[in-house]
């Protein structure tokens, strides 16, 4: 009789234990953004979106595949801002894996680099200069050049071109590519310019951070 309780109770146990370990491994995640002012929605591969904020969110343990990143920030007029990835261009954060328990904090998006570059054609062409620019955030996902305000899409970036001689010698605005959030445009040089210059560029980020990674740098005319 004894004999029989004891192997009643060590299985109990080991049932018990059995049923601990498998509630501790369904046990979600908490994801959490360092940023305060801003809040994240992910959207996954199954459609399924996920808010995230400084104050963490549960996300179940395992691998999860992201289609697409959205950022919202409020100005200091209490307007809603939204940055936006394109396409399927996330760079470094094509996806997210947790594990049960794991209290896991991310770091995507703002504050945005613009990679802008400017390429002076080659004979017969040498009178054109492409500028060429993408905004990307960290871990190197393309944003849209330009925050949503209520949803509306941003005008496109605008820039000038000025001489080391601070004269301002051309200014227009890029063409974007809808798709991947590319910038182009295409500048005829003036008949004689041979000074150097650089490029300024403003977007319409509203209140997301975004700098050039080429401020304040001179180019040269062949």
């Amino acid at each position: 009789m004894k004999r029989s309780l004891t192997f009643s109770t060590a299985s109990a146990l080991v049932v018990t234990t059995c049923l601990v370990a498998a509630a501790a491994s369904r046990e979600p995640a908490t994801v959490k953004l360092v940023d305060e002012t801003v809040t994240l929605f992910i959207t996954f591969d199954n459609n399924r979106t996920l808010k995230v904020t400084s104050k963490g969110t549960k996300l179940p343990a395992g691998t999860h595949w992201i289609k697409s990143l959205r950022f919202t920030k409020e100005d200091e007029k209490g307007r809603t801002w939204e940055l936006r990835t394109c396409g399927e261009r996330l760079g470094g954060v094509k996806n997210i894996t947790v594990a049960s328990g794991q209290e896991k904090i991310i770091d995507p998006g703002p504050p945005i680099a613009l990679h802008l570059w400017c390429k002076q054609g080659d004979p017969p062409n040498d009178g054109e200069v492409t500028l060429t620019f993408t905004a990307v955030g960290k871990y190197d996902a393309v944003y849209y050049p330009g925050a949503f305000l209520y949803g509306k899409r941003p005008p496109a970036p605008v820039f000038r071109i000025i001489t080391e001689s601070g004269k301002t010698v051309h200014q227009g605005r890029f063409d974007v590519t809808e798709s991947n959030g590319g910038c182009r445009y295409v500048w005829r040089l003036p008949p004689g310019l041979k000074e150097k210059y650089k490029v300024e560029v403003k977007c319409a980020f509203g209140p997301f951070e975004y700098k050039s990674n080429r401020e304040g740098h001179f180019f040269e005319i062949k």
